[in-house]
C-alpha cells in the first residue's frame, strides 16, 4: 500500500510540473457555455477528479472486501427453506382442499 502511495505521489509531481510548463490558454466549449482557462488549471482539474474518482473506487472495492461473509451465505438458506415450503405446501394442498367446505360439497361420494 504504501508503494503505491509514494508512486502514486512521484506521478502527481510529474503531472503537476507538466501542468505548469504547458500553461497556456485553453477554450473549453461545452454546449452554449465558452470559458478561457490556463492550461495547467485544466490538466490539475482534470487529475484531481481522476484521483478523487480513484480514491472512492477503491474506498468501494476495500468496503466490499471488509463486509461480513456470513451476509451472502444468508441467502441460501432462503432459497432451501423456499424450497422445502413449496414441497410441503404441493404435498399438503390435497388435504387442505379436502377439508375446505366448498371441495366436500362439489366431490362428496
Amino acid at each position: 500500500m504504501q508503494k503505491i502511495l509514494l508512486l502514486s505521489f512521484i506521478l502527481a509531481i510529474l503531472a503537476v510540473i507538466f501542468a505548469i510548463q504547458n500553461s497556456g490558454p485553453v477554450n473549453l466549449v461545452f454546449y452554449f457555455w465558452r470559458i478561457d482557462l490556463p492550461l495547467a488549471l485544466v490538466i490539475v482539474f482534470s487529475m484531481t477528479i481522476g484521483a478523487v474518482l480513484g480514491i472512492l473506487f477503491l474506498y468501494q472495492e476495500e468496503r466490499r472486501r471488509k463486509l461480513p461473509n456470513c451476509i451472502k451465505p444468508k441467502n441460501k438458506p432462503v432459497k432451501e427453506k423456499e424450497k422445502e415450503l413449496n414441497q410441503d405446501f404441493n404435498k399438503n394442498a390435497g388435504k387442505i382442499y379436502k377439508k375446505l367446505p366448498a371441495f366436500n360439497i362439489l366431490y362428496a361420494n
